[in-house]
């Protein structure tokens, strides 16, 4: 598994170099479907659980898997991992906007105010809390999604993974009940879009 510090990815342009391509689950594919993780912890004591609905996609050649790592507590904020996957049969480029394999960015509740920020854990520049302030697990200022691309080639059957801390960032409620939307658009393809709800409970 290859993780990749690179400023960059909001959505996804795969470029394909040559031989026959896999569907966006790996049907038909050789590849062993990325693993999902299961949360080491339980949800502490005032903290909401959290739930992952990911979209299913009709891209070929790839395949996305999102897992919880961890849930709210004490001792630190919620965390979520992200792969994707080549299941090509040959070496792929992939083009992602402003973080690999998806972007920082805030999903906002259903109510339109309250907001999470999804920042990523391996070498972004943003200033995490060291602990909960009254509770909550706060960024004050999270840094605008970057413009920036960046390709990274994957080998048949590699992936590039991103882990993600969950932080309140808008809305006088913290950690708000209810579902949170993250999505992006595929770069390079018109229409098409991925992404993910956090259901917090």
């Amino acid at each position: 598994m290859r993780r990749r510090a690179l400023l960059a990815a909001s959505g996804i342009l795969v470029a394909p170099m040559a031989g026959c391509l896999g569907t966006i689950d790996g049907t038909g594919s050789a590849c062993e479907p990325p693993e999902s993780s299961e949360p080491t912890n339980e949800p502490g004591t005032g903290f909401p659980s959290i739930e992952l609905l990911a979209d299913e996609s009709d891209r070929d050649h790839i395949a996305v898997a999102t897992s919880i790592l961890r849930h709210f507590d004490a001792t630190g904020p919620a965390r979520i991992e992200i792969v994707v996957q080549n299941t090509s049969d040959d070496r792929q480029q992939f083009t992602f906007l402003d973080w690999p394999p998806f972007p920082a960015d805030t999903g906002f509740h259903s109510d339109g105010e309250t907001g999470l920020f999804l920042a990523p854990e391996d070498g972004y520049q943003v200033n995490v809390p060291d602990e909960p302030a009254d509770g909550c697990w706060h960024i004050a200022d999270p840094p605008a999604t970057s413009d920036v691309l960046t390709t990274v080639e994957l080998d048949p059957c590699e992936t590039i993974s991103e882990t993600y801390g969950l932080y309140h960032v808008t809305g006088d409620t913290c950690l708000k009940a209810g579902e949170y939307r993250f999505s992006v658009a595929d770069v390079g393809a018109q229409g098409n879009e991925w992404g993910f709800t956090v259901l917090l409970e």
